[in-house]
């Protein structure tokens, strides 16, 4: 994959950053949330279509907010890529290295907010021993992820669940979660589907989405990084959120990144790995029930 790109300096750079200044200041903008389910609902059936009607070519699962040729926010500066999918590949090998370090050893894999299904289709590739799970509130992206698998011949599974409602009757205990570009939907209402994680014990949890936390306000492309992230009501408050539990002893933060990569406005691609940390149960909560003896497994 090519990832030459020229840096956006001088007059160049002056125009762009104006564009983009008044873009987030005066245009409106779509607010994330439940408001826009019907409109993810049209994405992921578009994408549903043209997979259908290809015969099943992955390169039709590419959702359309990824277009080509797009000047693009790369290391703190504003580039020119000298390919078009400069942004795509770098998502690819972004995304192959954080499966293959954190999912490899997971017997399943549990993907929420799974949309047009990539991820699914690279994960089952990279794991065809494993489970795979791609769960949304999209019924055309549960569709899209069962058609995947009868036509590639992969084991993956599709499952309705809304983050905003968990289905607490999905049992993901041992296996991996992970999410990407999928939380930054729930805004400040990120606690319920937080809950529903630390009461099923999955063995780790990958999220690669944008954290306001990341950004440095006195930096001044971060600064618009941080207005355009909030008008848009993207994911507020959850890395905080994570921080406090571990301070509370209830997680462990395994690692958290700044990706210095995303669109002219912000950065969607920062990564937190975590863990529920398991309190052992007290000797005498954990009686056997059929011989009146202590069992003794671990918890």
């Amino acid at each position: 994959m090519d990832f030459r790109h020229r840096v956006l300096k001088g007059e160049e750079r002056d125009a762009l950053l104006t564009d983009v200044i008044r873009r987030i200041l005066e245009e409106e903008l779509p607010v994330s949330g439940e408001a826009r389910r019907e409109a993810w609902e049209k994405g992921w059936g578009e994408n549903l279509r043209r997979f259908v009607e290809s015969g099943g070519e992955p390169e039709q699962l590419v959702p359309g907010y990824i277009r080509p040729g797009q000047l693009l926010r790369f290391a703190g500066e504003y580039i020119a890529p000298c390919q078009p999918d400069f942004l795509w590949n770098f998502y690819t090998v972004y995304r192959r290295f954080v499966f293959e370090e954190y999912l490899a050893e997971a017997g399943q894999i549990f993907e929420f907010g799974c949309g047009p299904c990539t991820n699914l289709l690279m994960m089952a590739e990279l794991f065809p021993g494993k489970r795979i799970v791609g769960a949304d509130w999209s019924h055309a992206s549960v569709a899209l992820a069962e058609r995947v698998a009868v036509v590639h011949g992969l084991r993956i599974e599709g499952r309705l669940f809304d983050m905003f409602r968990p289905d607490y009757r999905l049992d993901i205990g041992g296996g991996a979660v992970i999410t990407l570009n999928a939380l930054e939907q729930l805004g400040e209402k990120h606690e319920a589907f937080l809950s529903y994680l630390l009461s099923k014990g999955p063995a780790v949890v990958v999220n690669s989405e944008p954290f306001a936390e990341l950004y440095d306000e006195g930096n001044l492309l971060d600064s618009l990084a941080l207005r355009y992230h909030r008008k848009r009501g993207y994911l507020e408050g959850y890395l905080t959120r994570l921080r406090e539990l571990e301070a509370e002893g209830k997680i462990e933060i395994l690692g958290t990144k700044r990706v210095s990569a995303g669109s002219l406005f912000h950065e969607g691609y920062s990564l937190v790995v975590w863990r529920p940390i398991r309190k052992p149960v007290p000797p005498e909560k954990n009686l056997s029930c059929r011989s009146g003896t202590r069992d003794r497994r671990d918890r």
